[in-house]
């Protein structure tokens, strides 16, 4: 997969690549493959993407320690909020931290959506990523239809998953 690299505010290392955290968003127009991982959701159960199937998801990489990830995640949980009975579903993907950090975190935000653990980044890796956030918009079909790098705008959540879900409901 091509990911372009944005402005960079903050860099890191995730299992020992750097990972930029970018300011703006950058699309990808053409959908791809379907797409499919698994990793461990906050009580370290198996999940896997394929499990949500049937569904629009919006896959958000984010990790503890990057900023603009964690700026968007209010966004994030507002949209999922006003579309969870629109067959969508948002999925935190933390790259960093132990899973009681990232639940107490969670937790003291008060987000709802289901937080999924991949650390030390494996499926970023995996897909050559470089940057955080990294957000893959899947398709009920779990064809990846759009990805970016860099915090989302409720202007692209509504330009680019509204139109999907309203497609998919038919």
């Amino acid at each position: 997969m091509n990911w372009a690299v944005p402005r960079v505010v903050a860099v890191s290392l995730l299992a020992g690549h750097m990972v930029a955290c970018g300011q703006a968003p950058t699309p990808t127009e053409e959908p791809g493959p379907v797409i499919d991982f698994t990793v461990k959701d906050l009580s370290g159960q198996s999940v896997s993407l394929s499990d949500l199937r049937g569904k629009v998801v919006l896959v958000n990489f984010w990790a503890t320690w990057c900023p603009p990830c964690k700026e968007e995640m209010p966004l994030l949980q507002e949209y999922y909020l006003a579309h969870r009975e629109d067959n969508f579903v948002l999925v935190g993907i933390n790259v960093s931290g132990r899973p009681e950090e990232v639940a107490a975190y969670v937790e003291e935000a008060g987000y709802v959506f289901p937080i999924w653990l991949d650390p030390p980044g494996n499926v970023l890796i995996d897909m050559g990523a470089q940057g955080l956030p990294i957000s893959l918009l899947v398709d009920s079909g779990g064809h990846l239809r759009k990805r970016w790098i860099g915090p989302l705008t409720q202007e692209v959540l509504e330009a680019e998953i509204t139109p999907l879900l309203l497609t998919s409901a038919d």
